[in-house]
């Protein structure tokens, strides 16, 4: 088995998005980060993904819009335990494609300059 790591080296950039993400989440009254969570919290800085995805036509204020009509068509619900990933998996599905999207920008603009 492996050990756990005591920290996870985030750049700048990631420290932001993550600290936005918690504080979307506070704002939606929940007490987890949500696949959601993370693009609402990238899109609330200046940084070259956020300039990558304002051209494409995706702003904060849309986001946040998705993630509300979301929550309201697909209220949180309590899971069994065995079928979390799963349920999870086949609920956010758009929401982890965004954000392979947005990795993949972030990623690419990294390694431009």
């Amino acid at each position: 088995m492996l050990e756990p790591k005591t920290s996870i080296p985030l750049d700048g950039d990631a420290k932001k998005t993550v600290a936005y993400a918690a504080q979307e989440a506070n704002t939606d009254g929940q007490f987890w980060l949500n696949t959601d969570h993370l693009p609402r919290g990238q899109l609330r800085f200046p940084n070259a993904a956020t300039e990558a995805l304002s051209e494409l036509g995706v702003e904060l204020e849309s986001v946040r819009a998705a993630s509300l009509q979301n929550r309201k068509q697909f209220p949180p619900r309590r899971v069994p335990a065995g079928m979390k990933l799963k349920a999870n998996v086949k609920k956010f599905r758009l929401h982890l494609l965004l954000i392979s999207v947005l990795l993949l920008i972030f990623l690419y603009l990294k390694l431009q300059g």
